[in-house]
């Protein structure tokens, strides 16, 4: 499960599948002695604010949301079956359909394409993660049968308004882009301020998340 707001108020089912259902699949893996490669988040950390990304070197703890929990807590208990295991930690994911797609960047983009007014908050930091980048690392990763924890996000911090901010340069939309705070969208989901990732691995490397919307841009030029 990994809709935020689903994890929050289903929390029962939250934990069955996201941890109690991964422990289940790394036992299997572990008397088929093969290896599991589990997608994490970077919602395991405990979203305090601070000057650098998190890294592998990191320990995660205390996360602020349900999901993040449960997903802790599956990265805890597929590292209990001691089988071969690669965890794999993920940023603000994008690269589907702006057309469709409910994340940030596409919802983003539809508005600014009506010309709409685009509020952004500026007290969420983190980093993007761009899914041609992300998966075409964990299918080298897992051929390579590495093991560990690695961080798959596109070099480089911002703001969700950061995020705005750049889309409507990139795809030259003239609306108005506006610095908000995240205290104007009330949620019962605690989300972290703070979730940046890096890796301190060569091999989970990704280039720069404005590089990375510059080939968003050229997939979808038109929203």
């Amino acid at each position: 499960m990994t809709d935020w707001e689903e994890c929050h108020n289903k929390a029962a089912q939250c934990f069955t599948v996201n941890a109690v259902g991964t422990w289940n699949i790394a036992k299997e893996v572990k008397n088929k002695e093969a290896q599991l490669v589990y997608i994490s988040t970077d919602g395991v950390f405990n979203g305090r604010m601070r000057k650098r990304a998190f890294t592998e070197r990191d320990v995660p703890s205390s996360p602020p949301s349900i999901y993040g929990i449960s997903k802790l807590m599956g990265e805890y208990l597929a590292g209990e079956t001691r089988c071969r295991l690669l965890i794999i930690r993920i940023g603000w994911l994008f690269g589907g359909d702006p057309t469709t797609d409910r994340k940030f960047i596409g919802t983003v983009l539809r508005r600014a394409a009506q010309q709409q007014t685009i509020k952004a908050v500026s007290d969420k930091i983190g980093t993007l993660a761009y899914l041609p980048h992300v998966s075409e690392r964990i299918y080298e990763l897992a051929v390579a049968q590495k093991e560990g924890t690695r961080h798959l996000a596109n070099k480089g911090i911002v703001s969700r308004y950061g995020i705005a901010k750049e889309l409507s340069r990139v795809w030259g939309f003239s609306g108005r882009v506006t610095k908000s705070n995240s205290s104007e969208f009330p949620s019962l989901v605690r989300r972290p301020d703070f979730s940046a990732i890096a890796t301190v691995h060569r091999d989970a490397l990704l280039p720069t998340w404005k590089s990375a919307l510059q080939q968003y841009h050229r997939q979808y030029p038109a929203v």
